[in-house]
């Protein structure tokens, strides 16, 4: 029985991993909500969350208040994007043929701010004056990528 069309896979040992790295960033850059899945104080977690690609990480911006700034630093955690959140802006070329994809690795606590936009605009949504925020990142090293069925 083959996998369901929404199952996550592992890239195929013949496509090469930089060209799955490349479509896999163009999609992600298409897209700007995803699903953050950690492990809190009080059990699991999955928080549906803004993102921004830049380069080799994935970047998300949280109050300090935000349990996410505390549970999800130095924890192994999974990202989830999937089309059932609108592209951010239509593709020229629709491309590869990505449903979602799942990114998984360690969180890391880059910097915190006074709520003012980072210096470079990386986020779509801004904080009120005086909200301390975080800017927690994950590395896209480990991606799975979910490929939709052929019509």
């Amino acid at each position: 029985m083959s996998p369901p069309h929404s199952a996550f896979l592992v890239p195929p040992a013949d496509q090469p991993q930089e060209l799955i790295s490349r479509e896999s960033r163009i999609w992600l850059g298409q897209h700007h909500v995803g699903c953050l899945n950690y492990m809190s104080g009080c059990g699991p977690r999955s928080v549906r969350i803004s993102y921004a690609l830049v380069g080799d990480r994935i970047l998300f911006q949280v109050p300090d208040y935000n349990e996410i700034a505390h549970y999800a630093p130095g924890a192994r955690v999974s990202f989830a994007v999937d089309e059932g959140a609108e592209p951010a802006t239509p593709a020229i070329d629709p491309g590869p043929m990505i449903e979602g994809i799942k990114v998984t690795g360690t969180a890391e606590l880059e910097s915190e701010t006074d709520g003012s936009p980072p210096e470079s605009g990386f986020f779509e949504e801004s904080w009120p004056d005086g909200v301390r925020t975080s800017i927690v990142t994950l590395p896209l090293t480990d991606l799975q990528v979910s490929e939709r069925a052929p019509t």
